[in-house]
C-alpha cells in the first residue's frame, strides 16, 4: 500500500505503476514555474513534474521537446569523448512520453540524476570554467538536431521586445501604488530600452543562425558533481528553436551575479573574472563554435538576457504575480531590481569585457 500524498494524484502514479508501491513524495527544487516532485520507493527514484499550463499554452508539446532533444543526446553521448549527463523521459505503462489527468493537468516523469545543491556550494574560476563548458557540450550534442521539429515553448520566447509590450501594457493597465522600487525599476527600464534590441534586429536581419536552445542554462540547471565538475544541464521545459547567445547571455547572467536573484538588499555586482572563466570553458570546444558576428554581441546577449529577466520579473510584480511562484509580497519586484543592478554593473564594466571577447 503506497503511503498517503497529496502532491501528486492516484491516477497519474498508477499510470507509471507506482500507485500500489510504498512510495514517499516529498517536493523537489526550488523552481520558479513548475511543480516537481521526487518520488522515492524500494527500487529507485523517479522525478515528476506537472506542466504549468498558464505558463506554457502547450503542456504536451513541452513533454515532446524534452522527448526529442534527451532521447538524441542520450545516443550523442554513446560516442561523445566527453561525460555527459541528461534526464531521460520515462514513459507511461502505455507508452507515452507523459500523462494528462482528469483535470487536463499534464505530467511528465523522468529518472533521478544524483548531483550537488546549487546553493552548497561557492562558483570560484575553475567551476566557472566547468560550467561553460558544459553548456558547449549541450550545445554540441544537439547541433544535429533539426530545429524544425521543435515546438516554440513559449510564444515569442527570448523576444526581448514582446516582453517589454507586455510591460508596457501591464502598467498601463494596472497602474501600480508607486514605491521607492518600482521607481527604480521603471527607470532602468527605460535606461535600457533602445540598447536590448540588438539581437532581434540581428536575427530579423539572417544575420544570426537559429539553433537548438535550451533556454534556460541558469546554475540551478546545471548537474554538478563531487570536486565542482559539471556534468550535464536539467530542465528542458525551454528547449526549443532559438540563438545560442541567449544560452551564452543566460549563463553569464546567472553565473557572473555571486549573490543570486534575490538578495535585492545588497550590493550586485557582475563579475568580470567570473564572465572570463566561462568564455574559457565555453571556446574550449573549438573557437569557431560561435560565428564572427555571434562573438562580437556576447556582451550584448549578456546585457539583454539581464534586462529581460527583470523586465519579465517586474510585469509579473505588477500583473499579480501569476507568472514566477513566490512565496512573500514584493518578491519579484525585488528580483527585478536584482537584474537591473546586475545589468548596471555589466554596462559599468562594458570595455573590459569586451576586450575578453574580442
Amino acid at each position: 500500500m503506497a503511503l498517503k500524498q497529496t502532491f501528486i494524484p492516484v491516477e497519474v502514479l498508477n499510470s507509471y505503476g507506482l500507485a500500489d508501491r510504498e512510495t514517499v513524495v516529498v517536493p523537489l527544487g526550488k523552481g520558479n514555474i513548475n511543480d516537481t516532485y521526487l518520488v522515492s520507493f524500494s527500487s529507485g527514484k523517479v522525478v515528476f513534474q506537472r506542466i504549468n499550463a498558464a505558463v506554457f499554452p502547450a503542456p504536451a508539446a513541452i513533454a515532446a521537446n524534452f522527448q526529442f532533444v534527451s532521447g538524441h543526446i542520450q545516443k550523442q553521448i554513446r560516442t561523445a569523448p566527453f561525460e555527459y549527463q541528461c534526464a531521460e523521459l520515462i514513459p507511461t505503462l502505455e507508452g507515452e512520453g507523459w500523462y494528462i489527468d482528469q483535470k487536463g493537468e499534464c505530467w511528465r516523469a523522468q529518472n533521478y540524476i544524483e548531483h550537488a545543491v546549487p546553493e552548497s556550494r561557492h562558483l570560484n574560476y575553475g567551476s566557472a570554467v566547468q560550467l561553460g563548458q558544459v553548456l558547449a557540450r549541450f550545445h554540441l550534442l544537439t547541433e544535429g538536431l533539426d530545429v524544425t521539429e521543435l515546438h516554440e515553448p513559449i510564444p515569442g520566447f527570448h523576444r526581448t521586445l514582446r516582453y517589454l509590450e507586455s510591460y508596457d501594457t501591464a502598467l498601463a493597465e494596472a497602474q501600480p501604488a508607486d514605491s521607492a522600487a518600482l521607481s527604480a525599476c521603471r527607470a532602468y527600464v527605460e535606461r535600457f530600452r533602445r540598447r536590448v534590441t540588438v539581437l532581434e534586429q540581428e536575427r530579423a536581419s539572417g544575420r544570426l543562425p537559429i539553433r537548438v536552445m535550451h533556454g534556460d542554462p541558469k546554475l540551478d540547471n546545471v548537474i554538478w558533481r563531487e570536486a565542482e565538475q559539471a556534468k550535464g544541464l536539467f530542465d528542458l521545459d525551454t528547449v526549443g528553436p532559438g540563438l545560442r547567445l541567449y544560452d551564452l547571455g543566460d549563463c553569464l547572467r546567472s553565473s557572473c551575479n555571486l549573490i543570486g536573484e534575490e538578495a535585492c538588499q545588497h550590493e550586485v555586482t557582475f563579475s568580470a573574472e567570473i564572465f572570463q572563466a566561462v568564455l574559457e570553458g565555453y571556446f574550449s570546444a573549438g573557437e569557431n563554435f560561435l560565428g564572427a558576428n555571434e562573438r562580437e554581441l556576447i556582451v550584448d546577449a549578456a546585457l539583454t538576457i539581464t534586462v529581460e529577466l527583470g523586465v519579465r520579473f517586474l510585469t509579473d510584480y505588477i500583473g499579480g504575480n501569476v507568472y514566477f511562484k513566490t512565496t512573500r509580497d514584493g518578491q519579484n519586484l525585488g528580483r527585478a531590481l536584482v537584474q537591473f543592478k546586475l545589468a548596471d554593473s555589466m554596462e559599468s564594466q562594458e570595455k573590459e569585457l569586451r576586450r575578453m571577447t574580442a
